[in-house]
């Protein structure tokens, strides 16, 4: 996939069908990269559905991270902490999925 050239302190896909929609969980993303110490990642939004979901491509490492924000209310912690525990399952098993990180 080729990145776009965003800046680090910048949203990019702003010419998505959800244009601006995600703007006020840019700074939730952003806090919550500098916790798993990828603050300077760039950051571009993926999609806006039941979660808000940002690519995250950390320069220092050449590693590309999924950062998904669920909506506040939408979903219990305990149905949160059971789709990780699911995702764990399957990677497990040997299935290919992304490593679930709880926040």
């Amino acid at each position: 996939m080729q990145r776009s050239s965003c800046q680090p302190s910048t949203l990019c896909c702003r010419n998505s069908m959800a244009d601006g929609a995600a703007i006020p969980y840019e700074t939730a993303a952003r806090m919550a990269l500098r916790e798993f110490g990828l603050g300077s990642a760039q950051l571009q939004l993926v999609g806006i559905s039941e979660n808000v979901t940002f690519r995250a491509d950390d320069d220092h490492s050449g590693q590309s991270y999924v950062l998904r924000l669920h909506r506040p209310g939408y979903h219990t912690v305990d149905e949160l902490d059971s789709e990780r525990m699911w995702l764990e399952a399957l990677r497990s098993s040997g299935i290919s999925v992304p490593t679930p990180v709880a926040a």
